[in-house]
């Protein structure tokens, strides 16, 4: 009788050793390697915070973006799809209105970066003149070793 429970338990251990080996490996690789979290967060800083907010440089915020970008914006209910070009136009108007937003008084705190093989996730918020501006959700994909801004979706601060 001994031996009958023992090679029972040693069967069920080993199932679920290998459950446990099958469930992790068939998710695919999150990096937790941080050189490859901070090239996500350069890419965001360079082609968002500088290019978008900062300095509104068009050819700088094109060094992150992917050319099919689209930013989701929510109106009455309604999903808006934005592109880059729009998008950039759309800040220059508000920038005109608005200009106690613009300059270096910009700035911004990461919440998480999230990376699974190509696929990588921000969540950042963004400061201006010290207020909450924005929070923003970014997705991003690797194309061959860089990664570029694919999609955001945001909520307003205050």
């Amino acid at each position: 009788m001994k031996y009958p429970k023992l090679l029972i338990w040693s069967i069920i251990l080993a199932v679920m050793s290998l459950a446990g080996i099958t469930l992790a490996s068939t998710g695919a690789r999150i990096a937790t390697d941080e050189g490859e979290i901070r090239l996500v967060k350069e890419v965001i800083e360079k082609a968002y915070i500088d290019g978008i907010h900062r300095k509104q440089s068009m050819k700088i915020a094109q060094t992150g973006f992917h050319i099919d970008f689209k930013m989701l914006v929510l109106r009455n209910g309604r999903l808006l799809e934005v592109d880059l070009d729009r998008w950039f136009s759309m800040m220059g108007g508000s920038r005109k209105e608005k200009s106690n937003m613009r300059g270096p008084q910009v700035t911004h705190e990461f919440f998480f970066v999230d990376i699974t093989d190509s696929a990588a996730v921000a969540k950042l918020a963004v400061y201006k003149n010290g207020k909450l501006f924005a929070t923003d959700y970014f997705s991003l994909y690797k194309f061959g070793d860089r990664w570029k801004i694919v999609s955001k979706v945001f909520s307003f601060g205050d």
